[in-house]
């Protein structure tokens, strides 16, 4: 078994909650497994962020009381992840896409997205919203 699969099926062993306070599911954890590995980090350098006490990850600044202050927990940064990228399955993918086609006003064969990042991943698409 591989670290992805691992932390799929122990999921709730991770410790991170939703907006709510209430645990991730396992669909949030393959969310997050992705956007990481789009960005070539792992869970374990998620983790390492926060016990070390920095302040940035995945490009992401933490803004919090004091500038450039150290990230609080490992759910903070989870929540600043999961803002900032967006992850979508193949078939969500190819529905997001045929949405902006329809709603973009086009007289060609062709669209071009412009400063779109999307990252190919194992189980589908990343979308780094900040560009």
């Amino acid at each position: 078994m591989n670290a992805k699969e691992y932390a799929l099926q122990h999921f709730d062993i991770y410790g991170l909650s939703d907006y709510q306070g209430k645990p991730i599911t396992q669909a949030d954890m393959l969310a997050l497994l992705n956007i990481l590995e789009s960005q070539d980090e792992t869970l374990e350098d998620m983790h390492n962020v926060v016990i070390n006490g920095e302040d940035t990850f995945l490009g992401i600044w933490h803004t919090g009381p004091l500038y450039s202050s150290p990230f609080e927990n490992d759910t903070e940064l989870y929540h600043l992840i999961i803002e900032n990228f967006s992850f979508l399955t193949d078939t969500q993918f190819i529905d997001y896409i045929l949405d902006l086609w329809t709603d973009y006003e086009h007289d060609t064969d062709f669209i071009i997205f412009n400063d779109m990042h999307v990252y190919k991943t194992s189980d589908g698409y990343v979308i780094d919203n900040r560009c």
